[in-house]
């Protein structure tokens, strides 16, 4: 665990660590590179940077101020920090507007944020798993950024070396902590906040809830976002939902509370955007999976709390996969849980999912004076077995978002030998390889082993037997295709499955639909072109 004492400006400069920076700058137009080819995916990321622009407009003076300060020492254009920490923003502003396009995909979403405020005997643990990219970019360089610039509230936030976040998974001296969950509105505003500008003005700011409510008051933001806001030494909390009209709070009365990714206030649900069902799907299963392990304990110990976010279990299929809709998965990079009562900050210390493996304990009072102390450390019991493939899966996301190079992805899962075919998954991973490489043959006879794992949901195998259909379809077998087809619609019945699945019943499977095919499974549904 890295720690990164921020005093002032001369204590931003991360040259050791820019390949960080560089990589979530160029985040987007490498994903996007996915589904185009490279001269329109330079073309949207410029397209990017009029949006940025827009954006960088309506900045609090104290954020700006503090992005110039990174930007001048580390020899980097503000507008190029910019396309590195508002990625969040823009993507969901351009999947809002670009509307029913994004359903025309196979999606698979296996990641979501989760936050849990659990009552102990002495106070409540703020409970947080950030789901983002970077992969091992990220979790080798876990970080605690203690930020203490003058006239600002002192600060503990949990990132990665040199990317320069504050707020989205924090505490503050005053006991205020804070978690940022991504959410998906129809009602987006390029006038609103940017969601890490609120942040920052919260952590570094506020003693108080009160002091909270002031800040994001008619603060509608650029995209859907949501704030959990716990204040330890008032013993309340509160929740904060945004969108690009208006803001809504919620008192937390009652705990355990347990947040992901969907809108709860009443007002915020109406506007609420589904890029595709398995969005709400995942969301669903990870909320009541949560629900079930918390139901049989009113108060919580910290090793609890631990176990609990570093849940591995599908709430469908249970173990029967290393992948699903878990808790925890290959996207977690970071995992932390502040026990501010008992002076405690828990940090999974993992290549995602980071919490799986060693949680060290820290001691939080000497963090905030400038040491990481370790007192005690938690271990996560990990199947071989499964951390094998969550570390392939990882290795091949991050090669994905930078040079895609597809044919270095399949050795990496080649890797796994016999055991690749004990996960719908990476069966479905590596067909889709294998897709991009124009080997249908092949990807067929993996997405026929897909099929194979009944214990899936019905969705998910619909999801699978559509690119079969679509493989047979574009090799001739018109009618095999025909009758997986028709399967689909009677059996599998999903909005935007079934929309699709229409779609080439009439028009047929060409070689255009497999460009769009990509192995990008958060991004797969985002289709612009």
């Amino acid at each position: 665990m890295n720690l990164w004492h921020v005093k002032n400006e001369n204590d931003l400069v991360v040259e050791k660590h820019k390949e960080t920076f560089f990589f979530f700058q160029k985040l987007l137009q490498n994903s996007l590179k996915l589904t185009s080819n490279n001269a329109i995916a330079y073309f949207i990321n410029n397209f990017v940077k009029i949006l940025v622009y827009k954006i960088k407009k309506n900045l609090s003076q104290e954020y700006l101020n503090f992005l110039n300060s990174y930007a001048t020492v580390n020899n980097i254009s503000l507008n190029d920090l910019l396309l590195a920490v508002s990625f969040p923003d823009i993507f969901s502003y351009m999947l809002s507007k670009t509307g029913s396009k994004m359903y025309l995909n196979i999606p698979h979403v296996f990641l979501g944020c989760s936050t849990l405020l659990l009552p102990t005997e002495n106070g409540v643990l703020h409970c947080r798993n950030l789901d983002y990219f970077g992969g091992k970019l990220w979790t080798k360089n876990h970080t605690v950024m203690l930020f203490d610039f003058p006239n600002t509230v002192k600060s503990v936030n949990i990132t990665t070396m040199g990317l320069p976040v504050i707020g989205i998974t924090a505490l503050n001296e005053a006991g205020i902590s804070l978690s940022v969950h991504m959410l998906f509105t129809k009602e987006v505003n390029l006038k609103g906040s940017l969601v890490t500008d609120l942040a920052f003005q919260v952590i570094t700011k506020a003693t108080s809830i009160s002091d909270v409510l002031k800040i994001v008051k008619d603060k509608p933001t650029v995209s859907g976002w949501a704030f959990i806001v716990f204040s330890h030494k008032e013993n309340k909390g509160v929740l904060i939902e945004f969108n690009g009209k208006k803001t809504c709070i919620k008192e937390l009365n009652s705990l355990p509370f347990i947040y992901n990714n969907f809108y709860m206030t009443r007002e915020q649900q109406s506007s609420e955007l589904y890029p595709s069902y398995i969005w709400i799907q995942n969301n669903f299963y990870r909320n009541n999976h949560l629900k079930r392990l918390l139901s049989d304990k009113q108060t919580f110990s910290l090793k609890n709390a631990i176990r609990i976010i570093s849940n591995t279990s599908d709430y469908y299929h249970g173990n029967k996969d290393p992948f699903g809709h878990t808790v925890a998965n290959s996207f977690t990079v970071t995992s932390a849980i502040f026990d501010v009562n008992n002076e405690r900050l828990s940090l999974g210390e993992n290549h995602s999912p980071a919490g799986v493996g060693i949680n060290k304990i820290y001691d939080l009072s000497k963090t905030f004076k400038g040491e990481l102390n370790e007192i005690d450390k938690i271990n996560i019991i990990q199947d071989e077995k499964k951390r094998a493939f969550y570390n392939a899966v990882v290795s091949v996301m991050d090669i994905l978002y930078t040079n895609q190079d597809y044919e270095k992805c399949i050795n990496i899962l080649d890797k796994l030998g016999e055991n690749l075919n004990d996960s719908y998954f990476t069966l479905l991973l590596y067909a889709i390889l294998l897709i991009k490489k124009e080997d249908f043959i092949k990807a067929k006879e993996k997405l026929y082993k897909a099929l194979e794992k009944t214990y899936l949901d019905s969705y998910r195998l619909g999801m699978i037997k559509l690119l079969v259909a679509a493989i047979e379809d574009f090799t001739g077998k018109k009618k095999t295709a025909t009758e997986l087809y028709a399967d689909i619609l009677q059996n599998h019945r999903f909005v935007d499955l079934n929309i699709l699945t229409l779609k080439l019943y009439t028009k047929g499977a060409d070689k255009n639909f497999f460009k769009k095919v990509v192995p990008n499974f958060f991004l797969s549904h985002f289709l612009i072109i």
